[in-house]
């Protein structure tokens, strides 16, 4: 906001643009639009594509002369996911993967189970959980 503020007083048109948008109930009303009514904005998913029109009516409402510019966004796409204790039983387990998380290999992988119940344990057990 300080720098905000500090270039606004370097150009009258930032300047103008600040003390309208402070003095209007609109900016507030834009974001819980966008917030509200359009969502979650996630890296390459629909919800992204459907702001970025939402933004470019907006600016083009208010005059603007706006182009899109075509952009690859890496993004993650939920795959199957499975785990199962196997000893001393057989016994499938709720799990959801990670954002981003690299994919587990085609055969699966086998592995002693870490039982940590907070972060600062996790972080305590370090790397002695590494390969189980």
């Amino acid at each position: 906001m300080i720098a905000l503020l500090a270039t606004a007083a370097a150009d009258p048109i930032v300047d103008r643009l600040v003390r309208e948008s402070l003095a209007s109930d609109e900016p507030w009303a834009e974001l819980v639009e966008l917030c509200d009514d359009i969502g979650p904005r996630l890296s390459g998913s629909r919800g992204l594509d459907r702001a970025v029109r939402w933004a470019r009516q907006k600016m083009q409402e208010d005059g603007l002369a706006v182009q899109l510019q075509p952009v690859d966004v890496p993004h993650w796409v939920r795959g199957a996911e499975s785990a199962r204790i196997l000893s001393p039983v057989d016994e499938p387990l709720d799990v959801l993967g990670l954002g981003m998380s690299v994919p587990t290999p085609a055969g699966g992988i086998e592995a002693q189970v870490v039982v940590a119940s907070s972060w600062d344990e996790l972080e305590a057990i370090g790397d002695s959980a590494r390969g189980r």
